[in-house]
């Protein structure tokens, strides 16, 4: 638990970052980009990995982009919940899937990852510390 949750400061509220504390206002927002071929067997993992991690919820979002799955993977997806946005790319290959979601997002830094990986839960909050340095 971090020790200042909930508290206020000059500036606005607090959120714990490695040792130091920053204002919520100053975390960038982070769009994560997952292109997804076939990965019926990974795409729940890789899901709960991202959900899972320590960095604000309501500062990242998730593209989960199907590049024209023939198994489950899009209904595993659609499992998932509504906080993961689906969306499809019909041109092959993960360049363009990358692409269609790269397109999509808002935030100011673009993170991507597979479908068959599962990153771990200091991921957003290592690269937004060393990409606002």
């Amino acid at each position: 638990m971090y020790p200042c949750r909930g508290k206020e400061a000059a500036g606005g509220p607090l959120r714990a970052i490695d040792a130091g504390f920053v204002r919520v206002q100053d975390l960038p927002v982070i769009s994560i980009v997952v292109p997804v071929h076939n990965a019926a067997t990974y795409v729940a993992q890789c899901i709960e990995a991202l959900e899972a991690q320590d960095y604000p919820r309501d500062l990242y979002e998730i593209f989960m982009v199907d590049n024209g799955s023939t198994d489950a993977s899009v209904r595993c997806i659609r499992g998932a919940g509504g906080s993961i946005r689906l969306l499809h790319e019909s041109k092959p290959g993960p360049y363009a899937a990358r692409n269609r979601g790269l397109r999509n997002s808002r935030g100011t830094i673009i993170a991507f990852t597979d479908a068959d990986c599962a990153p771990h839960r200091h991921w957003l909050r290592g690269i937004a510390r060393h990409l606002s340095r």
